[in-house]
């Protein structure tokens, strides 16, 4: 008996799962076959822009379509998106109101349009104008590896394009960072992506430039009886202990050698303070690519009377 009910029950599921996919089956043939409306939203695309002329801005990215088909229909937009190609010829530098064309939406047959929003864009133009620009190259190293970046040069020329009002203001642009991880060679080339100044209007030739830069072993130096200089108001008087400071760097083989003593600056600012007794650090202000090892005294004993 206990055998029967579980075949029973096995038997009912099994035509509960039947009937499910049949009535799924139906409604979905439902749905291809039934006509539909829809909305959706279509990007804009811009075609035939003239060749001296750039686009700076556009009042909507998107424009909002009905559209009315079977369902079957609708499958196709699935691996042919819809997008609206707005037509650009016609227009001159400055804001351009511009009527949106049935025809200019790429749609796949037998789908049909009914209606677009909105019924205007407004699409603002400038003149292209290009204009060499230098190219800075940021980087990024293990600066516990011991060695460091000592030149980089761009070996290409860029050339950069955009609009008239925008690119006089521009000098420079920008690359993706080097990033050094070893040091392996004096030398690297690197071919480093153009980052254009912000904006889709901006474009640069080449994409891409060739770099060069070259790489120094570590080596540090012990400066001593280096001065300090103390900034303290005229009415006082005082009296720092001791007067000079023992300091080390560290840096690019080749700079050591030549770093001198008054090319390091070791300040206290006392601007600030009132009669008393204090132990204060100094500030160290080292050149560009030098880089403090220690300190010595990392306190001062500051007398002001």
């Amino acid at each position: 008996m206990h055998k029967r009910r579980i075949r029973i029950l096995f038997t009912n599921i099994s035509f509960i799962i039947l009937a499910l996919i049949i009535a799924f089956t139906i409604w979905i043939l439902a749905v291809l076959i039934r006509p539909q409306t829809i909305s959706i939203g279509v990007p804009i695309q811009f075609v035939n822009v003239p060749q001296h002329l750039v686009v700076k801005q556009i009042n909507t990215s998107n424009v909002k379509v009905q559209l009315s088909g079977k369902g079957s229909d609708f499958l196709r937009l699935l691996l042919h998106k819809p997008m609206y190609l707005l037509d650009l010829a016609m227009t001159r530098p400055g804001l351009n109101r511009i009527k949106l064309a049935p025809d200019e939406l790429s749609i796949v047959a037998p789908v049909l349009l009914k209606s677009i929003i909105p019924e205007y864009v407004e699409v603002l133009i400038d003149k292209l104008e290009s204009k060499p620009v230098s190219v800075n190259v940021p980087y990024r190293l293990d600066t516990q590896r011991g060695f460091y970046v000592t030149n980089i040069m761009v070996l290409d020329t860029v050339i950069l394009y955009g609009p008239e009002e925008d690119i006089q203001f521009i000098r420079q642009v920008g690359t993706e960072s080097l990033f050094v991880s070893d040091f392996v060679s004096p030398e690297i080339m690197r071919k480093l992506r153009i980052i254009p100044p912000q904006g889709e209007y901006f474009k640069s030739i080449p994409e891409s430039v060739n770099v060069r830069a070259l790489l120094e072993a570590e080596d540090s130096r012990l400066f001593v009886n280096v001065p300090i200089n103390i900034s303290a108001p005229s009415r006082f008087k005082v009296k720092v202990e001791p007067q000079t400071v023992q300091i080390v760097v560290r840096g690019p083989k080749s700079w050591i050698p030549k770093l001198q003593i008054n090319e390091i600056k070791v300040q206290i600012n006392l601007s600030k303070f009132t009669t008393g007794e204090y132990k204060e650090p100094a500030e160290i202000i080292l050149p560009k690519g030098i880089f403090l090892v220690r300190c010595e005294p990392q306190l001062f004993n500051i007398k002001i009377y």
